[in-house]
């Protein structure tokens, strides 16, 4: 039975790394949800304010570049 991607019933693994591509934090959601609230708790896992944070265009919005 093929697996649905969009939308469907798999996880999403989110992850926070250091300049070096070492995971310093990390958070499971379904699939069908939002990547933004995960980000939250992302960077208040990190064990020291990033400097930089890259990410794509799915978590632009006003509310998290005021949060960084």
């Amino acid at each position: 039975m093929p697996r649905r991607s969009h939308g469907g019933f798999g996880t999403r693994v989110c992850v926070a790394a250091d300049g070096h591509g070492r995971a310093l934090s990390c958070t499971l959601s379904p699939g069908q949800a939002y990547e933004l609230p995960s980000a939250y708790a992302l960077l208040d896992d990190l064990p020291y304010s990033p400097l930089y944070v890259v990410c794509d265009c799915g978590y632009a919005s006003h509310n998290f570049r005021e949060y960084l």
